[in-house]
């Protein structure tokens, strides 16, 4: 990186890639002034270079050439890429080396937790979950109960649904009062409507992930259900939903379609490139 760094006084600093190249020169002056007042830290420097990996200036690529001939633009930008892929790499490896070492750490308050639980007769949300799923694989006669209890479910924002909750709801759902495991678990007719939009998946940290929205998807379709696409939408702008759509991949069935006005002016609708699923039999 120093080296690199090393160019950036000869860099066009209107050029996006000289740009780069001076960030990359403040990164490097920034960890050598931290260490001229105290010994290295490498705990810091991990964080310093996570944090230096995120940095947008990366994909600055600049203009094609540079007017000056003693400065090498193609091959300096072919080494930062390398560089960046070197330390994407080291960020990927501390993590997945971090990741069980926090987790032996960690274990002994996860124990006194759940002790001190116990001992005051509480329940957490993820203990009402995990005992609600016990309870409805392990007992016949509570899905029984409860199957017959409940004849419809809607899922508003299914994207935000975690493991336990899915593996509930297809439990509650399922057409074979024997089956017990929710991957194999066939919705009754009619019993279930999942209204979901894989774009507002923001709820990883509590385990929802729209991984799971889509394989639930592809088995319920599997099954019989019918995803109904939601194309049109009165919320915003047709500016702003082209920019929504920009940013997210096209589904194959949804190529070509635009935003429109659909309301002379004060109001608006548009196309959505991708849009809302809707399973259900």
């Amino acid at each position: 990186m120093k080296s690199l760094a090393e160019w950036a006084p000869r860099a066009n600093p209107d050029d996006y890639f000289g740009k780069s190249l001076l960030e990359l020169a403040k990164a490097v002056e920034e960890i050598e002034r931290a260490e001229r007042v105290r010994e290295r830290d490498y705990e810091a420097l991990e964080s310093w270079v996570t944090e230096v990996v995120r940095g947008r200036h990366w994909g600055w690529k600049g203009f094609a050439y540079s007017d000056d001939p003693d400065f090498p633009q193609q091959e300096l930008r072919a080494r930062r890429d390398a560089l960046h892929a070197r330390l994407k790499r080291f960020v990927e490896d501390a993590g997945a080396d971090l990741a069980p070492r926090l987790r032996n750490e960690l274990w002994p308050v996860v124990e006194a937790y759940e002790s001190a639980k116990q001992q005051a007769g509480c329940l957490d949300f993820t203990d009402l979950l995990i005992c609600t799923r016990n309870l409805l694989r392990d007992s016949q006669e509570v899905r029984a109960e409860l199957q017959q209890r409940f004849t419809h479910f809607f899922v508003d924002e299914f994207q935000d649904t975690d493991p336990l909750q899915v593996e509930i709801l297809l439990l509650l759902a399922a057409d074979d009062l024997a089956v017990t495991d929710w991957q194999v678990a066939r919705p009754c007719a009619g019993k279930l409507f999942l209204v979901g939009d894989p774009k507002q998946s923001i709820y990883r940290f509590r385990r929802a992930d729209v991984r799971l929205y889509r394989e639930v998807q592809r088995r319920l379709i599997e099954q019989g259900a019918r995803p109904v696409h939601l194309s049109v939408s009165f919320r915003s702008v047709p500016q702003i939903q082209e920019a929504v759509n920009a940013a997210f991949p096209v589904s194959p069935e949804h190529r070509g379609a635009t935003g429109r006005d659909r309301s002379a002016g004060t109001r608006s609708a548009c196309r959505l490139r991708q849009d809302r699923q809707l399973p259900h039999r």
